[in-house]
């Protein structure tokens, strides 16, 4: 199987609000690696604040890429570094 030929894990699970958040909070909690040092969240969700809290305890650099409009002012604060992705849109054209 491709997906788990990369090392990608499918799951199925109960639909619902959030879902997604809450299968990408619990596998950044329980599977991965001790040997990473940042983690890169895609996403301006203030819900991910306990996840970057969480990871910045265990010692990772978290990063927070998100659009502007998007971003919660809390999740950017708590973050070690954001990115705007609007600031690179020059870079993709």
């Amino acid at each position: 199987d491709v997906a788990a030929a990369a090392g990608l894990r499918l799951s199925g699970g109960s639909a619902g609000p959030n879902r997604a958040d809450r299968e990408l909070v619990d596998r950044a909690t329980t599977d991965l690696p001790a040997s990473i040092e940042s983690l890169v969240l895609v996403s301006g969700d203030g819900d991910f604040i306990p996840l970057v809290m969480q990871q910045q305890s265990r010692g990772l650099h978290v990063v927070v890429v998100s659009w502007r409009r998007s971003l919660s002012l809390d999740l950017a604060a708590t973050a070690d570094d954001h990115v705007l992705l609007e600031d690179h849109l020059e870079l993709a054209a």
